[in-house]
């Protein structure tokens, strides 16, 4: 049976990438390494030489002052190895945390530069997923763990060598049996971290669970949920199930592990000891070396074992760096925003944009069946104000993500200006739009930072105030103790400023004016505002949407009378298309949801009265 693709990941490539990396981001810790590994490998030489040079010299009956001065020396040389050695390493430490991080912003980059529909896919998540391991694990981390790992083998690789060149000199055939036995030991080795890799993707869709549903336990926002709805026990049954299969998967391979590598390994381990000793003990007896070489070699042997124990043990840890290192590049090379063109941009300016038009577009998720959007055709002109409404799950946002260039149409183009927009510069292209998602984020700086996606001191302070006026927060923002300076995301700033929903969508729609692109974007932009913030904000519209072509998606049919067209979407495709009097005059689709909401509104208005 063939091996998986990922059984078969390749060493060599890997290293090179890792190494070509180290070599970039810092290539004077390679001198760290190369001063560290001969002070690593003197230490336990010298610790097994001591006894030998004391006994030596106790039985040549040394003079006092010549016995307290090798003494001196001695201990001086190994203060100093052991002073140097640790204040190398943690060198090296910093070096390697330094690279943690730098694969880190590697991974960030990435994730804003992929195309938006593979950030979404589960195959996209599930390789993010993987990836983390090489830079955002926790206690083991490959692309930190990688330095000390070379470094390590390399000094227990030499050490080995020399140990072995020492053991020559007492029994060729001693060294033989110990390289048998260090020969088992290694396969042993390899066969345990065969197991551990196996065992790790095995278990790795139960832990994504655990850690997703650990993840939603700390959530502020799910905490309100777990509580009224008394999910604690149906959290903890899901966890559970996710932990129980994680640990059938870590009870097999710990089977496999203690009745196959670790026997293996112990079994190696105790025949090379007891034929090292044998050897030793018969020198002594047969007058070949005298006491003190014993307890010589008796040091050399048990380095040697050590140093064998730490080459087989790194190895596995760079068996696991490389692999995790594979995992992380193949999440690097998904692809980035590859369906942008090569045309110059239509600039940010508002008359660069003509016309948009969707022609025969048809649009299907990845694994899904039906299409979510089918056979939509319409042509915008510059200016017009266009309100898309209807049930959930019409396509109302995916239509929205498809003109915003977010995913390719599965049939079908849309073009601006008569060009599809495949041709254009990508990035270009988004300077086209300004928009307000029902999904959004700020970053831990200043409000005037977080609207105007800037450097701090880099606004314009006068466009800043029009936009948050226009957006109904001016005066709240200048009410707060640092202004617009105000630092944003309490996670982060103790003294952040916490704002309510509809302040951070206000915040937003603030963001989007100061861009101040042709074409404006309102994805439900009053979800989260009570009816009078409501209503101010219908009546701002005009104001904020003059001379943009502008989309307003919404289920409150009340807000589209302000805009000129209106877009009824159901079962994948525009249903309805005219002004709010001529769809009410049809009396289909639209009229029947306006009548609805119309009626629920009148009715508790009477209540009220009452």
């Amino acid at each position: 049976m063939p091996k998986k693709k990922d059984d078969r990941i390749a060493m060599r490539p890997n290293l090179r990438y890792m190494l070509g990396n180290w070599r970039k981001w810092d290539g004077k810790s390679f001198w760290v390494i190369a001063a560290c590994i001969p002070a690593q490998i003197a230490l336990p030489a010298l610790t097994a030489l001591i006894p030998k040079l004391m006994l030596d010299a106790i039985n040549g009956a040394w003079a006092p002052g010549k016995l307290i001065a090798l003494v001196a020396v001695l201990s001086s040389l190994i203060a100093f190895l052991s002073w140097i050695e640790p204040n190398l390493s943690e060198k090296l430490r910093v070096s390697a945390q330094l690279a943690r991080m730098n694969y880190r912003i590697l991974a960030l980059r990435k994730i804003m530069r992929i195309d938006y529909e593979t950030l979404e896919s589960l195959e996209g998540r599930e390789k993010l997923e993987k990836a983390k391991d090489f830079c955002f694990g926790g206690r083991w981390s490959g692309g930190e763990d990688f330095y000390d790992a070379v470094r390590q083998f390399l000094a227990s690789g030499i050490g080995l060598l020399t140990f072995a060149g020492l053991l020559t000199q007492l029994n060729p055939l001693l060294l033989l049996i110990i390289i048998i036995g260090c020969v088992a030991e290694v396969g042993a080795n390899i066969i345990g971290n065969r197991f551990m890799h196996k065992m790790r993707k095995d278990s790795n869709q139960a832990f994504m669970r655990i850690e997703y549903m650990y993840r939603s336990t700390k959530e502020a926002e799910k905490g309100k949920d777990v509580r009224l709805y008394n999910m604690r026990p149906w959290f903890l049954r899901i966890m559970q199930s996710a932990v129980d299969v994680h640990n059938k998967v870590l009870g097999k391979f710990v089977r496999q592990l203690i009745g196959g590598a670790v026997s293996l390994r112990t079994i190696a381990t105790l025949a090379r000891e007891a034929a090292a000793y044998f050897f030793l003990v018969r020198a002594v007896l047969a007058g070949d070396i005298t006491p003190a070489d014993f307890l010589f070699f008796f040091g050399i042997v048990t380095g040697f074992s050590a140093w064998l124990m730490t080459v087989t043990r790194q190895y596995g840890n760079i068996e696991r760096c490389y692999r995790e290192c594979q995992r992380f590049r193949d999440y690097m090379d998904l692809p980035d925003c590859t369906q942008g063109g090569s045309l110059p941009c239509l600039g940010q300016g508002h008359d660069g944009l003509k016309t948009i038009e969707f022609r025969n577009v048809s649009f299907t998720y990845k694994g899904s069946d039906e299409p979510v959007l089918h056979n939509v055709s319409f042509t915008i002109n510059k200016g017009e104000k266009i309100a898309i409404v209807g049930e959930n799950g019409a396509g109302k946002t995916t239509l929205i993500k498809l003109l915003c260039g977010f995913y390719p149409p599965t049939e079908g183009q849309i073009l601006v200006n008569g060009v599809d927009i495949r041709e254009y510069d990508r990035e270009s292209y988004y300077k086209l739009f300004g928009a307000v998602f029902q999904d959004f984020t700020f970053l831990p700086v200043t409000v005037a930072q977080n609207v105007t996606i800037t450097e701090k001191g880099a606004e314009d302070t006068a466009r800043l105030e029009e936009s948050l006026r226009k957006a109904g927060l001016l005066d709240k923002m200048r009410a707060l103790p640092d202004g617009l300076e105000s630092p944003m995301v309490k996670d982060v700033w103790e003294r952040a400023v916490n704002f309510s929903g509809g302040e951070r969508q206000r915040l937003l729609l603030a963001r989007a004016l100061y861009k101040d692109a042709p074409v404006l974007i309102l994805d439900e932009p009053t979800a989260a505002l009570d009816p009078i913030a409501e209503n101010r904000l219908y009546q701002q519209y005009a104001e904020f949407s003059h001379d943009k072509t502008s989309f307003f998606i919404s289920h409150r049919i009340a807000s589209t009378r302000f805009c000129g067209r209106i877009f009824y979407m159901a079962n994948a495709h525009i249903a309805e298309e005219g002004t709010h009097e001529e769809l009410l005059a049809l009396q289909g689709a639209y009229y029947k949801m306006f009548e609805t909401q119309s009626y629920y509104y009148r009715k508790n208005t009477v209540g009220e009265d009452e």
